[in-house]
């Protein structure tokens, strides 16, 4: 059989056009105004309007898929900051790193960097089938790992 979403964008009529768009609004709007990401939201909202339009079958289907591919982006991006923000929020709460046999207090900004996000989220990256976001102009040589931090705070995307 057809998936749900494949049969609306094939069998075009206006209660399918507004079944279309109320889950769409639930599946992939509705998380990004929760997660306070306006600008995505509008990025995703204007590429479903337009399929909402067009009267073209193949065409509707490109834009759709189109919102999707960014929807899952900004998932992918969300995803990974919430796993970076957990673990820095344990280094924070331990506040204590080990050096030499000394231990001293870390301030924020140190626990961020020593949390090991950079080890962690890769790994565990690898078994959820999600790509590590990384900044568009990233001119990076080498394969390093780019935080979902830095993701997001490099990028004029995101809205607090």
């Amino acid at each position: 059989g057809k998936l749900a979403m494949e049969y609306l964008v094939t069998n075009w009529t206006p209660e399918n056009k507004t079944l279309l768009q109320r889950a769409l609004q639930s599946w992939m709007l509705d998380p990004l105004e929760r997660w306070g990401a306006n600008s995505w939201k509008e990025a995703i909202e204007s590429k479903i309007q337009a399929s909402l339009v067009v009267d073209d079958k193949e065409q509707r289907s490109a834009f759709l898929t189109e919102a999707h591919s960014e929807f899952a982006k900004y998932y992918n991006a969300e995803t990974t900051s919430i796993l970076e923000v957990a673990l820095w929020k344990r280094k924070i709460e331990s506040g204590w790193s080990t050096n030499g046999g000394k231990r001293r207090a870390l301030d924020r900004e140190e626990c961020l960097r020593v949390c090991g996000s950079n080890i962690v989220i890769p790994n565990v990256v690898m078994f959820l089938d999600l790509s590590v976001p990384t900044p568009a102009d990233s001119n990076d040589d080498d394969d390093s790992y780019c935080s979902a931090y830095d993701y997001v705070h490099d990028s004029d995307d995101y809205d607090y």
